[in-house]
């Protein structure tokens, strides 16, 4: 038998060399890594503790459950979207058809920080889009941050894997096949899916393989708009930042030394977690006294459990100095050693009042028990928190004393939660001249000045109907004239109808009413149902405002006519009610003058779902898009019937005489268009 000699030539030495490279560079780190998976840390044995520990921690194996969520889904979207392309540009003749694949490959060269950050720009809590809608219709686009926006922007970036893969095996598919299985009667959906789907199986399976790889492996994306929805790079990147520092260089030098210090027995790797120096003392007289006695012989000695709590003296000066106010007081400073009996003096800083901030809130389920700071049972019931509203500058660090207090409760066994709050809401910052509103930028508008020539109705009516309350707030002094203007109107209607309102009785006849009182009372019950969900299930101050400035005009229609009394009544009773959380002291003052006790212990206004039946409704007519009329129908009429009228109006024959109808759109219960050239 010959043997096969191995022939050393310049290929061969390529062949074996790419294979080195590829098993030095690929093969053994990924083995090696492998292979650490399975030992422990210290003894180089077979052990599963890494795995055990995974496991055991929610923060990590919901973070691989989030990533296979992330990546399957996006493997099925891009599957359906890029298929449907691909076959729609290989099977029909589409004008600009390279234009188009252009626009579709384009997408995969975008890095993954550039395209999410593109549609931050875009979508965004402040992005273009986002602030054309809202100012334009009052429309608030969907949230691209978390879990659906991951999805959006993956999909968008991976979806023309699949459309190559899938154009490409289109286009290799013999047309005899086609044209025979249309021969033997199958056509349509049935020979895309008996045909054509059986043929580039294969093709999209390839294809989805990278689509699940890409998505998989993403950082970009889920790093810059997860919020909290947490993958497994950005977990990766997380602990490794936690671990050696976020300057490469840096983490490179910290590595080298743990191993130096493993392999020379005086160290060992330990995780430690970045959290923020806190301020704990201050040199101000607010705040909770440190319970520590400073002794010359002794040093520092805790004050005696039953001394405490160490209660802050009242004989201090507030003169300006480098020394705490405390160290004013004779009576405070000087004391005796608890330990030896000598002389010694008190510690004279004060914690910082988060010590306090940060957990007070549990003393309120139990605020009377002079054994303990609360009672377990009392907590728990009670606790957590329903909402927490803060501003983001205040909300960020008080929410980390606060989770850092109530996990070192629950260790305590004092009470049974781990979170102190269950919702946050961060409202934005108010901005003034391009800036956030600053004593050091001097842009501060003085509350003073605001108060003594408006009120402080108008200064609160006016920050909370300014812009939704995580936005932020554009200052304009036209904005806090514009509050008052409507303050004073709303005394001025209900001070016009306050005798009908005071002599009216709460229960009427509403079939006696006319039209236009029918229609003001749906208004009214409109409002009351939209400023109910704006203010409890949404916090949309801003829109629930705006409602009820809807209802003011509506009610100032009748300024100079006749009101039945008893709606006059049930919508100024209505009208005050909503407006009192904003406008706390006119409405306290109206109530009043109307009614009987305090507007701030009624019942919030209910809405009548028979009151929001429309019996009739005003549609427009439109001729090229231009408003020519109104007329009001039935509001129960269907599409057909609501265009025939419209249609047959005599101004939309006087404007169609002579002209050709090109078409006629119809929106039901808004409008009809007719186009004509």
């Amino acid at each position: 038998m010959n043997k096969q000699k191995i022939r050393l030539d310049f290929w061969t030495g390529v062949t074996v060399l790419s294979i080195a490279i590829f098993s030095l560079f690929l093969i053994y780190p990924l083995f090696s890594l492998f292979v650490s998976a399975f030992q422990n840390a210290e003894t180089g044995a077979f052990s599963l503790e890494h795995f055990v520990h995974f496991f055991q921690r929610k923060y990590y194996y919901q973070s691989m459950i989030n990533s296979f969520s992330v990546t399957l889904c996006v493997t099925v979207l891009a599957i359906l979207i890029g298929t449907t392309l691909a076959y729609f540009m290989t099977k029909y003749k589409i004008k600009g058809k390279n234009v188009v694949e252009i626009c579709i490959i384009i997408s995969l060269l975008s890095p993954p920080f550039i395209g999410a950050y593109s549609w931050i720009l875009i979508g965004g809590r402040s992005g273009m889009l986002t602030q054309w809608l809202y100012n334009t219709f009052g429309y608030e686009f969907p949230s691209i941050y978390g879990f659906a926006g991951i999805l959006l922007v993956l999909t968008l970036k991976l979806y023309p894997f699949i459309y190559l893969y899938a154009a490409g095996a289109m286009k290799n598919i013999d047309s005899a096949l086609i044209e025979a299985a249309e021969s033997l009667g199958c056509s349509g959906v049935r020979k895309v899916f008996t045909v054509i789907v059986p043929l580039i199986t294969p093709t999209i399976l390839a294809g989805a393989l990278m689509v699940f790889m890409n998505a998989m492996a993403d950082f970009g994306t889920p790093m810059l708009i997860g919020e909290g929805f947490n993958v497994m790079p950005v977990m990766i990147y997380s602990e490794f930042i936690n671990e050696v520092g976020d300057q490469a260089n840096f983490a490179a030098a910290m590595a080298a030394i743990m191993d130096e210090a493993e392999e020379r027995g005086f160290g060992k790797r330990r995780v430690n977690y970045r959290l923020r120096d806190w301020l704990i003392s201050r040199q101000r007289y607010w705040g909770a006294p440190i319970p520590i006695v400073n002794c010359p012989q002794c040093g520092e000695v805790l004050v005696p459990e039953n001394e405490l709590p160490v209660r802050l003296p009242e004989d201090v000066s507030f003169a300006q100095g480098a020394v705490s106010p405390l160290s004013s007081s004779e009576s405070f400073l000087h004391c005796k050693c608890p330990k030896c009996g000598g002389d010694a003096t008190r510690e004279t800083d004060t914690m910082d009042t988060f010590i306090c901030s940060s957990w007070y809130y549990f003393r309120y389920a139990d605020p009377h028990n002079a054994e303990r700071p609360f009672d377990r049972d009392a907590v728990n019931y009670w606790a957590p928190v329903d909402q927490y509203i803060g501003g983001i500058e205040h909300a960020i660090l008080h929410l980390l004393y606060a989770r850092f207090f109530t996990k070192v409760l629950r260790d305590a066994e004092m009470l049974d939660f781990d979170e102190p709050f269950t919702n946050l809401l961060t409202q934005g910052m108010v901005i003034k001249d391009g800036a956030k509103m600053s004593k050091s930028l001097g842009n501060v508008v003085s509350p003073e000045e605001i108060i003594d020539r408006y009120g402080a109705d108008t200064a609160r009516l006016f920050i909370l109907f300014a812009a939704p309350v995580e936005r932020d707030l554009d200052w304009s002094d036209q904005g806090v004239e514009g509050a008052f203007r409507f303050l004073s109107r709303v005394w001025r209607i209900l001070g016009q109808f306050e005798e009908t309102i005071r002599s009216a009785s709460d229960a009427y006849d509403t079939d006696a009413l006319s039209t236009e009182e029918t229609e003001l009372r749906r208004v009214l019950h409109s409002t009351v149902k939209k400023v109910t969900e704006d203010v409890r299930d949404r916090f949309m101050f801003n829109t629930a405002i705006s409602s009820v400035m809807e209802l003011v005009n509506a009610f100032y229609a009748f300024q100079d006519r006749a009101l039945h009394p008893g709606l006059a009544r049930e919508a100024a009773s209505a009208l005050v009610r909503m407006l009192a959380p904003f406008a706390p002291h006119i409405t306290a003052e109206l109530w009043s003058r109307l009614f009987t006790g305090s507007v701030h212990v009624q019942r919030w206004p209910q809405y009548d779902e028979e009151a929001l039946v429309q019996d009739e409704i005003e549609v427009v007519l439109q001729i090229n898009g231009k408003v020519r009329d109104r007329v009001k129908i039935a509001a129960d009429l269907d599409r057909e019937s609501m265009e025939r009228i419209v249609v047959e109006l005599p101004r939309a024959k006087e404007l169609t005489a002579g002209k050709t109808v090109v078409k006629v759109i119809c929106v039901p219960k808004k409008l009809v268009n007719i186009v004509v050239k």
